[in-house]
């Protein structure tokens, strides 16, 4: 009798070290086929590094309007709504915090990025990480200090 690996499938935060971070969030809460002992993958190890490397206590829906602000989010709304050249560099954005941080997180697909994005996002502030989405995504995050 040929046995088939048996399948299941659950939302990608169960892979992380970390569900409580990822939960409710569009990556974890994303559904993935796994089998029942799975590899972890570049991304599940990013994604743990980054809460260990940026001390995430918490995902958010938003960050405050101050926060939004100093991450340049206006500058990327800019291009969102400009006829004459769309800029998907917003793409994929995640909010999280830390003690003492708001953290903005990009991951665009690079082929969806115009050119001269990913130049001005670096002008902007936002720094090259880690891939955090999928192979075909690049990441870019800005940490925003909190009032107080």
């Amino acid at each position: 009798m040929d046995v088939q690996p048996i399948r299941i499938t659950v939302p990608r935060y169960t892979l992380t070290d970390y569900p409580n971070i990822y939960r409710r969030q569009h990556w974890g809460d994303c559904p993935v086929p796994y089998q029942l002992t799975p590899d972890k993958t570049d991304v599940i190890e990013n994604r743990n590094k980054f809460v260990e490397d940026y001390g995430i206590i918490k995902n958010r829906d938003c960050i405050p309007q101050y926060a939004l602000r100093l991450a340049n989010l206006d500058w990327m709304t800019h291009f969102r709504v400009k006829k004459d050249r769309r800029s998907n560099i917003h793409d994929h954005m995640e909010f999280y915090e830390s003690d003492n941080h708001f953290i903005v997180v990009l991951s665009p697909y690079a082929r969806a990025l115009r050119e001269g994005d990913y130049e001005m996002a670096l002008e902007q502030g936002y720094e090259p990480y880690l891939m955090m989405y999928n192979d075909n995504a690049v990441t870019l995050i800005k940490s925003v200090p909190k009032r107080g």
